[in-house]
């Protein structure tokens, strides 16, 4: 299964989200590797199945399958299960208008501009998703030029069909990801950008006026986009492996396992945001020049290390040392001493209710099962038709439905 390693993810330039970032060293290198070498076999194994389906169905591929096998591969690990039904919708919309576009207005530059806008539209209108919308607008446009189908269903949307359930099959029936490991390697990546992240905007703010910068790698604001990416990853990662859990045969072995480890990082998304308004004060001291006192930078260096220990901790099932509690406890004590600059007070008060939180969570480490209780603001919470932290519960996810 693809691995990661947390010191050149944590260290990737922060260009622009479309940016291209080229390999920086040969860790990069394999880091990628084993990021990608998975997906694409299974890609590779998704699309020979289609087209050998297809083959099946029609006595010869009619081609569209594995193109559908592709676009539902997309699905991959940080998407949902449902969406594939999504994608199904948005196949049949955009076919059905390029059919009927096409047999009534002919084939051409304006024909195909009025077929997807229309097909945009409709599937706007009945799905109300943007995935609904867009594939729908493929289809119509890559199927406007191809010959009609014969038949009262089109043999393209059956092929279609097809695409998309030899990609699931390939990933919930044949070779389905260990959910478990999905939602650790999703933690300790947040866990490695949030720490990395702390201790880089406690550097900038030792020396502010040499850092104002906002375009450089280590800007605080930079990394607060970061943080905020990696902590909005979590939940789809956590409801992937939900469903992975759920439906795929070969791991419902791993559902109470994945269920706790849920719980945890569910706890952990709510209970870290701060670290990215930390960053985001952070940086608007270094804009207007402000050098907070060395407590600032002092609390940001110990959160940044108890993230770490919080973040193992969870992944390998231990208590937490009594000196990171400790250490926690003391700075938090700290952060009270009185400073008249505004923007520095705000900082203070920040990293302390960050640091709380930290403590909040490995208190909250059971000393019979190393698990997170939920957090009130989690109860009634749902994902993948699990609920969490209903009443009378210890905090766990609780089976809903199933």
């Amino acid at each position: 299964m693809a691995t990661f390693d947390t010191d050149v993810v944590a260290h990737r330039p922060t260009s622009d989200v479309a940016g291209f970032v080229p390999p920086i060293s040969v860790g990069d290198l394999r880091a990628r590797l084993g990021r990608w070498v998975w997906p694409s076999m299974l890609m590779a194994m998704a699309v020979a199945l289609s087209w050998a389906l297809s083959g099946l169905v029609f006595d010869r591929p009619v081609g569209y399958a594995p193109i559908t096998a592709i676009v539902a591969m997309g699905l991959g690990r940080e998407r949902r299960l449902w969406r594939s039904a999504i994608v199904v919708a948005g196949l049949i919309v955009g076919i059905a208008i390029a059919e009927a576009g096409g047999r009534f207005l002919g084939v051409g530059w304006w024909q195909i501009g009025a077929i997807l806008g229309v097909s945009a539209l409709v599937g706007g209108l009945v799905f109300d998703t943007q995935l609904a919308v867009t594939y729908a607008a493929i289809n119509a446009v890559v199927l406007h030029g191809a010959p009609g189908s014969e038949g009262w269903v089109p043999n393209r949307a059956i092929d279609g069909v097809i695409g998309v359930a030899a990609a699931l099959v390939v990933t919930y029936v044949l070779f389905p990801p260990d959910p478990v490991a999905e939602i650790r390697m999703r933690i300790r990546q947040a866990g490695a950008v949030i720490r990395h992240g702390l201790e880089a905007t406690a550097t900038t703010l030792r020396d502010p006026a040499d850092n104002r910068d906002r375009r450089s790698d280590d800007a605080p604001l930079h990394w607060a986009q970061r943080v905020d990416g990696e902590l909005d990853r979590i939940e789809d990662t956590v409801g992937h492996a939900l469903d992975v859990a759920h439906w795929a045969p070969r791991r419902r072995t791993r559902r109470t396992a994945t269920q706790d480890l849920a719980t945890s990082a569910f706890a952990l998304h709510d209970g870290l945001t701060t670290a990215s308004t930390v960053m985001r004060l952070a940086d608007r001291a270094v804009q207007t020049g402000v050098a907070p006192p060395p407590v600032v930078t002092d609390g940001l260096q110990h959160a940044a290390r108890a993230v770490e220990v919080l973040i193992e901790c969870i992944i390998d099932r231990v208590e937490p040392p009594d000196e990171t509690t400790e250490a926690l406890d003391d700075m938090l004590d700290r952060l009270l001493e009185r400073d008249d600059q505004a923007v520095t007070i705000a900082l203070r008060e920040e990293i302390r209710g960050l640091l709380a939180d930290i403590a909040d969570l490995l208190g909250e480490v059971s000393d019979d099962d190393q698990d997170i209780a939920v957090p009130s603001q989690l109860h009634g919470r749902t994902s993948g038709g699990l609920g969490f932290g209903s009443p009378g519960a210890r905090g766990g996810p609780q089976q809903a439905g199933h």
